[in-house]
């Protein structure tokens, strides 16, 4: 029981800690993204 109970919590510490690592990735995309269509838009209202 003990044994089985390790493995999950393993598997759950490392799962969420993937978890945080590639949301922090998905964040920076989606910054430098928002960023991009921000700047598009200014050029647009420009003209």
């Amino acid at each position: 029981m003990s044994i089985k109970l390790e493995i999950v919590l393993c598997i759950l510490f490392n799962g969420g800690r993937w978890l945080v690592v590639s949301g922090q990735q998905n964040n920076k995309k989606n910054h430098t993204f928002l960023r991009r269509k921000e700047e598009m838009g200014r050029k647009e209202r420009k003209k």
